[in-house]
């Protein structure tokens, strides 16, 4: 049936020759406007001429019998506008700016005169969006580089939209300090944002935040729209991030730049008095750009690196097992002194607790240990004009990452140091477009682009199981630290009203490793007429995520305080040192199987619009999109699903056939992928309508009254589906 879907599909998108992304769309802005004389008469068939002074690119187009003029396919930029007419001087206006998927309203008044006359007019460019209901802001590039943003991270700038609230997420590799800012539009959930590089996707599909986070020195300007955008746009239900990063001009620019911070200059926080001194801090962040031409007006280049270095203390404060505790000396709930015999196991394993060596209501052990962070960012662009109605466009761009966290991550982890994690990997975007403007009402744009990320998270060697006694079915020094020995968690700390004991061991979700890779194929046409811009589209993205998830594969062993019986009479002390003391755990957990799993999935979106400009200050904006995201897949069969329907009885936890044994799998609910169509059932009815007006209330470009509908739908991230990995029997 899927098959049968795509198709479908394939057939839609070949017939239609057209296609604009569902996820990444134009990033090209176009100017719209009238022109008349000086007594308001509309001209008809003036050539109306644009001209980019900084890389020469120039398109041309003429007026309709009402006078109005639409250009398209314009890149971000400053213009200059030309329009001549038969019996009238030449007009020239000042520069407009045009922003990332921005039209601006452009008027112009042409004089009486000789066509050899030339006259500089005052062009009334509209101050705000008038043509599209889109609700978003454009964040050019002086508000990028003069804004404070803390870690050079550009997404914060989003929280400049009204609607926009920051939350706990965040994700994303950038050549600078940790990851994207996690934000939320209009109530959308955080995962829910679609980011774009110069049209092509930059999404992290596994966890629903950025790919990478271009340097704050390559980026030109970015678009975030919030809310009732057009029909192309589809993926997610939150906004749409559309970025464009710098290319090279005429001349030659240049920068080079650091950023340092370190404990000497920062000042002490609040709680940082004489019991607790400033962490160490080493942080340097540095970097250049360069652009110029290779061939004037035609080619040219655009180059950026940023490199980040960051030592910082992190400071953690805990309880670690006193010398009275580690002999078996304990007070019981009334505080009475209680003694028992250390099991021999747990002496040993008491050694791989720091001594105290704090005396404080926050905990009886602090440390600094060094947390390192090492960045490296590059980008090379290449633009070229071929002739005056092509041009074409190439950009890679690399980070690579390489950071260690001397604790298990979490406050509820191991807070001593010896169980830090390491994290490395890197990301390559690649963007391919061409535009070739077929007529001056018709043109073409196609793109190709590449997203690869490839992170691996690794807990750091310690305490070997076998040199402890524990069985993990993993020899000593066995790669990716898989001979270290289990989580041991302490549930219920201390008696109650004292601070609970750190655990011991490192994370129980490493070692993982998450490489994804997006191929995205996309192309689109558009057509305009006096009143009419039309424009058809489709993208398809072929996604390809493969997994390493060894949860819980060294083991983890909990211990609750509520199995000893170390009081007098036999009765329970709830303390959970006490169990560990004697050796008597709560529960054991350990996983074993295969833990790769290689998905797939496909998406492909269609769309078709209009923006139909009602009079001059009224404009109408519809269209259709539909969207088709397939059942994610394991290439090797390797996933199951549990179908309440076909539920007979439990799962033998202790059958050594557990894994083969399919009449019992089958009779628990567990359906294998290879039996049923997909583990969970995908919708084929994704149809998304649009539809908008823009009311410039006063026709002078600096009031517009929006009004919007929209159906959108939302892409699964490959954390939910890839949720069903841990299902048996694999």
């Amino acid at each position: 049936m899927a098959s049968g879907w795509k198709r479908i599909i394939f057939l839609l998108y070949v017939a239609a020759i057209s296609a604009a992304s569902s996820q990444a769309q134009t990033t090209q802005g176009g100017m719209v406007g009238t022109i008349r004389d000086e007594k308001g008469a509309y001209i008809a068939g003036a050539k109306v001429t644009v001209t980019s002074p900084s890389t020469g690119l120039q398109r041309e187009t003429r007026t309709a019998e009402n006078g109005i003029f639409r250009l398209l396919a314009l890149p971000t930029g400053t213009y200059e506008i030309k329009a001549e007419a038969q019996g009238f001087a030449v007009s020239t206006s000042p520069r407009i700016e045009i922003g990332v998927d921005q039209v601006r309203n452009v008027d112009i008044v042409m004089h009486v005169g000789a066509r050899t006359e030339t006259v500089e007019v005052q062009s009334e460019a509209a101050l705000t969006q008038t043509e599209s209901s889109k609700v978003g802001e454009i964040i050019d590039n002086q508000k990028v580089e003069d804004l404070p943003l803390n870690g050079r991270d550009f997404a914060q700038l989003a929280r400049l939209n009204p609607g926009v609230a920051s939350s706990g997420g965040g994700g994303g590799q950038q050549g600078g300090e940790g990851g994207v800012s996690g934000y939320s539009s209009n109530g959308q959930r955080s995962t829910s944002n679609n980011f774009m590089v110069d049209g092509i996707d930059n999404n992290d599909y596994f966890g629903g935040a950025a790919a990478q986070i271009p340097s704050i020195d390559s980026i030109q300007e970015f678009e975030v729209q919030t809310n009732t955008f057009s029909a192309e746009y589809g993926r997610n239900t939150g906004s749409v991030v559309n970025l464009v990063t710098k290319s090279g001009t005429n001349d030659l620019h240049g920068s080079a730049y650091e950023f340092f911070r370190n404990d000497v200059l920062d000042a002490r926080n609040f709680f940082n008095d004489s019991d607790f001194p400033k962490s160490a801090l080493r942080l340097n962040q540095f970097g250049g750009t360069f652009g110029g031409p290779i061939v004037k007006n035609k080619t040219f280049y655009f180059l950026n690196y940023e490199g980040f270095r960051r030592s910082a203390g992190i400071t953690r404060i805990t309880n670690v097992p006193t010398a009275a505790e580690r002999a078996g000396t304990f007070t019981d709930q009334n505080g009475k002194p209680i003694t028992i015999a250390v099991n021999p196991v747990s002496a040993q394993l008491f050694k791989l607790f720091p001594e105290p060596n704090l005396t404080s209501s926050f905990g009886n052990f602090i440390s600094s240990p060094l947390q390192t962070d090492s960045t490296d960012q590059f980008l090379v662009k290449v633009d070229q004009h071929i002739g005056v109605s092509d041009t074409l466009s190439a950009r890679f761009s690399r980070t690579r990452i390489d950071t260690f966290f001397p604790f298990t991550p979490g406050q509820s982890g191991t807070n001593v140091p010896g169980y830090g994690q390491s994290q490395t990997g890197d990301n390559d975007l690649v963007a391919v477009s061409y535009t070739r403007v077929i007529t001056p009402r018709t043109l073409n744009e196609a793109r190709f682009g590449f997203n690869r990320s490839n992170i691996s998270l690794i807990t750091q060697e310690g305490p070997q199981a076998a040199t402890y006694g524990f069985n993990t079915g993993y020899a000593a020094g066995s790669p990716l630290s898989l001979g270290n020995i289990p989580m041991l968690s302490f549930s219920s700390g201390f008696v109650a009203g004292s601070a609970a004991v750190t655990n011991l061991g490192g994370g129980i979700d490493q070692p993982n490793r998450t490489a994804t890779n997006t191929f995205q194929w996309i192309d689109n046409i558009s057509h305009t007429t006096a009143r009419h811009s039309f424009k058809f589209g489709g993208d398809i993205r072929y996604i390809q995520l493969n997994r390493l998830y060894d949860l819980a594969f060294n083991g983890q062993i909990t211990f609750s305080g509520l199995d000893n019986t170390a009081g007098t009479g036999g009765v329970n002390v709830p303390n959970s040192l006490i169990d560990f003391a004697q050796g008597i755990p709560d529960g054991a957990l350990i996983f074993k199987g295969n833990s790769n799993r290689d998905f797939r999935t496909s998406s492909y979106g269609l769309f078709a619009e209009d923006t139909f400009k009602l009079t001059k200050n009224l404009t109408l904006n519809y269209g259709l999109r539909y969207e088709l995201n397939t059942v994610i897949h394991d290439a090797h069969g390797r996933l199951s699903s549990w179908w309440p329907q076909k539920y007979t009885t439990f799962l033998n936890p202790t059958d050594p056939t557990i894994q083969t044994n399919t009449a019992a799998l089958e009779a628990s609910g567990i359906v294998l992928q290879n039996n049923v169509s997909g583990i969970y059932n995908g919708d084929h009815n994704n149809f998304a309508p649009r539809l908008g007006i823009a009311w410039d209330v006063f026709g002078q470009g600096k009031t517009v009254l929006r009004a919007g509908y929209g159906v959108f739908y939302e892409t699964i991230i490959g954390n939910i589906p890839g949720n069903a990995m841990l299902n048996p029997p694999f």
